[in-house]
């Protein structure tokens, strides 16, 4: 047994001093008890890890030997040790100490470090998950602060006498004081070091206390008395320690407002005066001392601040600037090594999670979590975090609150940063459990990964590429994974299909909105380009070196998407309709250089091979390019200027209509950015068309499309292309939009609704043609969405005799699909007289 011991200790942080305290520790035990500590116990050899990991700990067990024995036998040494049974333990060593303040104080002291070497040697061994160990250490800050309140309350109305109110039915009742903790306490995830964040709220200022000697205290000054009080039997330094460090700088007003602050006055601070940073600071509040009912109370008093309905464009600025505080911040930090502060760290993550938090949290009740862990997994429940930057994110935040905590363990300081040191740096890793002979840098590069994960989704956030950059770090994580470069290229059509179906399960079984459902759609489709294109540039260059343009400086490429991928309107099983662009002639500068045109030209067709060509999982996207400019007789290719050049001068109407729903949706971002800014000035800013000779165009393309597809038989509906189907209601708000997009920048809008909000708020339409245009339009595409999903592949058509008609049927609350062909009917024949109605006097005659 001896030899297992000493090897735990030659494993800690700092081995030779690990030696030398439990060689103190063993002498003091022996000293004490009469005899030699019993290393057997499981426990006991948890206890083992202190040694060398933790001199403060270490010093606490020297001259407490008899904490190591009541550990080491406890069942809590492996398992959780719930709050009531730490309360219990707290009572009963108050009660055998002595009565005044010194005693307290001593008493609260060595139940905290008594429970911190428990709660360390748990987090050493890495026996329980890191959330589990701050919520246990928060819980032993709450058994603390309820006998401290407990003890100031008696203290006080033994002095003043016990504050009463006017009861409403009636005579005097109680008023009540609580303690709501707010910060890494609220949350129930504190750090070894850190400070609680409290506010004292008590019931109401009507009333007061009367002691025995008849003086009269208001309830404020009674509460701002017993705040002072329970103030400094918590934080108070004594030769035994201190329980926690208070900060009261929460409260409303802050430093100069009161120490204590009535439920009302608190209410109506936050009402007219509060400020945004609070209702961050609010998401967290929770009563932790004193009466538990008060504080629910007012955690549902201030809920309306905290969650609102709806965010106003000043709260989203407010946040903005909130997080643009603090990327300077991290730049100040620089490579200081403050996991808190500096880039990716602990203050990133959690701004992260709180936002979206308060973002959604006005309307789903689920994400209002003062827990960051909770929150991330409620999030995730949500659908407003990707599974995978849920998972990313939380294994992130784990590690730094563990780090913290490590950092921390040591010497018992609040310390976030870093040491500069190797021979430090290395007695951390290897408290971090990093083994082998380069600690330091397998926690360096540990570190850096889980950094660089909470920054990359912290720099997203409030960007519309949000969600996108959180599909993209899952794509590249499961590439690679790949052994090849074949399995590579697979893993973009299996990660689109675990994609679609998680959508498709949000769709079915969660009710998620269909709009919602083609926004998820689209962006996986985005997500999947992107990385194809970051992997065929990677395997591009390795040969041919990067493109350059004749001046010298790299030449840009990007991906536009048209059709419904630009719109944002993806459904299942649609294809995406690319255009390819690049900056300018050159060459590349590799060791087998060829033209940029050769180059972009083998970049696009490899693209388009690894996301179309079928494979062990099937194909990511049928991929169509038709619509570059001169179609099927134009090179796969462009030049930025020839592009434009080309719909300036040469391009016909509907090819000016395909630019109405085109994006730029990847490529190198400043020359993306300009190739998005043209296109939407070749859609929207030149001069707009005749109005007859847009009309006469559109009934024109109308009619050949549905000439060219059979008539549909009796109780089937070309939903898309046939007469009354999306096309001609698509046609209507893109003409309105042609015709007046000069006159506003709202109309600059590649989404169909979209579109039609922004027509209605203009007053191009009447409101009541918008609504009408806009339920049509979405009833018809949650039946191609239903339709798509029972028959497997991408279909336009509803007929009563296909065999999943009933299903698509029921799935529309139709009661079978009769009655849903009864619906198509009538309303693909309003659909076809709203366009004959816009068309005029252009007519289709079938």
């Amino acid at each position: 047994m001896r030899e297992e011991i000493e090897k735990i200790v030659a494993a800690a942080a700092e081995p030779e001093a690990g030696a030398r305290e439990i060689e103190r520790f063993e002498a003091a035990y022996a000293s004490a008890r009469g005899a030699p500590f019993d290393w057997v116990p499981d426990g006991a050899r948890l206890v083992a890890r202190i040694f060398g990991n933790s001199r403060v700990l270490a010093g606490r067990l020297a001259e407490n030997p008899a904490w190591a024995e009541k550990i080491a036998l406890s069942p809590y040494s492996s398992r959780r040790k719930p709050i009531e049974v730490m309360r219990g333990e707290l009572d009963a060593a108050l009660s055998s100490a002595g009565g005044d303040e010194a005693s307290f104080i001593c008493a609260i002291c060595d139940f905290k470090y008594g429970e911190m070497v428990r709660v360390v040697m748990r987090d050493l061994a890495e026996a329980a998950p890191v959330s589990e160990l701050l919520a246990e250490w928060s819980d032993v800050a709450d058994a603390i602060l309820g006998a401290a309140w407990g003890r100031s309350q008696a203290l006080m109305i033994a002095r003043s006498g016990k504050p009463t109110m006017p009861s409403p039915g009636g005579g005097q009742a109680p008023c009540r004081g609580v303690v709501i903790a707010l910060g890494k306490l609220g949350g129930r995830e504190l750090n070894l070091s850190s400070d609680v964040d409290l506010m004292i709220i008590y019931e109401t200022d009507e009333g007061g206390a009367s002691s025995p000697s008849g003086a009269r205290t208001t309830s404020h000054e009674f509460y701002v008395k017993l705040a002072s009080t329970f103030t400094r039997l918590v934080s108070r330094v004594t030769e035994r320690g201190f329980g926690f460090r208070v900060d009261h700088e929460l409260r409303p007003e802050g430093p100069q407002g009161p120490l204590a602050n009535s439920l009302d006055a608190a209410e109506r601070y936050y009402e007219y005066f509060g400020q945004d940073w609070e209702r961050q600071a609010l998401i967290r509040a929770r009563p932790v001392a004193g009466d538990l009912d008060l504080g629910a109370a007012f955690v549902e008093a201030v809920r309306p601040f905290v969650f609102r309905r709806s965010m106003s464009l000043a709260d989203l600025a407010h946040m903005r600037r909130m997080k643009q505080a603090m990327e300077r911040q991290a730049e100040r930090s620089g490579r200081s090594g403050d996991i808190k502060l500096g880039r990716g760290g602990i203050r990133e993550a959690e701004f992260l999670t709180q936002a979206l938090c308060l973002l959604f949290g006005g309307s789903i009740e689920s994400v209002r979590r003062g827990n960051t862990f909770e929150a991330i997994d409620a999030l995730a429940s949500e659908s407003i975090v990707h599974p995978f930057g849920a998972r990313t994110l939380s294994e992130a935040y784990s590690f730094l609150r563990r780090l913290e905590n490590m950092l921390q363990a040591d010497g018992d300081r609040q310390t976030h940063t870093l040491p500069e040191d190797e021979r430090s740096l290395a007695a951390l890793g290897r408290r971090m459990g990093f083994r082998g002979e380069a600690p330091s840098a397998t926690l360096d590069a540990e570190l850096s990964r889980h950094r660089k994960a909470v920054s990359r989704l912290f720099y997203a956030l409030f960007t519309a590429d949000y969600e996108r950059l959180e599909l993209m770090d899952a794509i590249r994580d499961n590439a690679e994974r790949a052994g090849s470069e074949e399995e590579e290229i697979e893993s973009l059509a299996w990660f689109r299909a675990q994609e679609s179906r998680r959508v498709q399960e949000l769709d079915l079984t969660r009710g998620m909105p269909h709009r919602r459902v083609m926004e998820r759609l689209t962006i996986a489709a985005e997500a999947v380009l992107a990385c194809a294109l970051e992997i065929a540039t990677r395997h591009m260059r390795v040969r041919f070196g990067r493109p350059r343009l004749d001046g010298g400086p790299g030449a840009g490429f990007a991906i536009v998407g048209l059709g419904s991928l630009g719109s944002r309107e993806l459904d299942y099983g649609s294809d995406l309709d690319l255009c390819f662009i690049y900056e300018g002639g050159g060459r590349t500068d590799g060791d087998s250089p060829i033209a940029n045109v050769e180059y972009f030209t083998r970049l696009a067709q490899r693209i388009i091979s690894m996301i179309s060509l079928p494979g062990r999982y099937g194909r990511a996207y049928s991929v169509d390019s038709e619509l570059r400019p001169s179609g099927r007789a134009g090179t796969l290719v462009a030049t930025l200027a020839s592009f434009v050049e080309y719909h300036k001068g040469q391009s016909q109407l509907w090819e000016r209509r395909s630019l109405m729903k085109a994006r730029a949706i990847a490529g190198d971002e400043e020359f993306a950015a300009r190739v998005g800014h043209s296109v939407e000035d070749l859609a929207f800013g030149l001069a707009p068309p005749p109005a007859d000779a847009l009309r006469e165009e559109i009934v024109r393309l109308r009619k050949r499309a549905i000439d060219e597809r059979p008539r549909p038989r009796p109780g089937a509906f070309d939903l898309k292309s046939g007469r009354g189907g999306l096309a001609e209601l698509e046609a209507v708000v893109q003409m309105h939009q042609m015709l007046s997009a000069n006159s506003s920048e709202r109309l600059h809008s590649q989404n169909t609704l979209d579109a039609l909000d922004a027509l209605r708020a203009e007053g191009v339409l009447p409101g009541e043609l918008c609504e009408g245009l806009t339920e049509q339009i979405s009833f018809l595409r949650r039946v191609v969405s239903r339709v798509r999903l029972f028959a497997g592949r991408s279909a336009d058509s509803f007929s009563i005799d296909d065999p999943g008609a009933e299903a698509v049927a029921e799935r529309m609350g139709a009661a079978g699909a009769v009655e849903l062909a009864s619906w198509l009917d009538d309303r693909m024949r309003w659909s076809a007289s709203v366009f004959d109605s816009q068309m005029a006097p252009y007519a289709i005659d079938r």
